[in-house]
């Protein structure tokens, strides 16, 4: 197993101090490692350590331009970063390289939602879905964006899609249950939230 291998299994088992120290090590043996510095990226998003987050995260780009997953991680750390414009730009030039990949997909739908930019957002959904149909986290963004763009029966057919994909989602179930009260459909509404509250009382 290649030293990298061994510092995403650490990473992969939480011990995130050894994975560090092993991603250093390669580094200062091969300062053109781009995964160890993506590794070391993913690390300072789970620490929390933003700045250096998007330091690593770039170095690894730079060094791999052509790694999709490398960007999402820049994309990620830019957003947490609060620089919402630029991982949008990122992930916008994602999806132009590799348009077959969900998460980028996924992640601009989020990002482009919290930037209130809906008709893009749902674009976005939409073009995640056409890459997998089968996991239910785009159908309830495309619902949500519909909902925002007034759109609401489509919205409700949207999140119960999600449900049929996934039942026990509290957050689509909670978001369901928005779409039936504001569609005067107040019984099925009051099932949704009670459902999704005792999922995850938080909520």
């Amino acid at each position: 197993m290649g030293s990298t291998s061994k510092a995403s299994n650490l990473v992969q088992k939480g011990d995130l101090v050894e994975a560090e120290k092993l991603c250093d090590e390669i580094i200062n043996f091969d300062s053109g490692d781009a995964e160890a510095f993506h590794l070391k990226a993913t690390i300072r998003l789970k620490n929390k350590d933003i700045n250096a987050a998007v330091k690593n995260a770039l170095t690894a780009s730079e060094l791999e331009p052509e790694n999709i997953n490398f960007r999402l991680t820049l994309a990620k750390a830019f957003a947490q970063k609060g620089d919402r414009e630029r991982a949008i730009s990122v992930l916008v030039n994602a999806v132009k390289q590799d348009d077959s990949n969900y998460a980028c997909w996924l992640n601009l739908g989020l990002l482009c939602f919290d930037d209130r930019k809906f008709k893009d957002a749902l674009a976005s959904f939409q073009a995640a879905v056409s890459v997998y149909p089968e996991r239910p986290e785009a159908y309830s963004g495309a619902a949500l964006s519909l909902f925002q763009l007034n759109q609401k029966n489509i919205a409700i057919e949207q999140a119960k899609k999600a449900l049929e994909l996934n039942e026990t989602r509290a957050v689509t179930l909670c978001l369901l249950g928005k779409y039936l009260a504001a569609s005067k459909q107040p019984k099925i509404a009051r099932f949704a939230f009670a459902k999704s509250v005792n999922l995850d009382p938080a909520l």
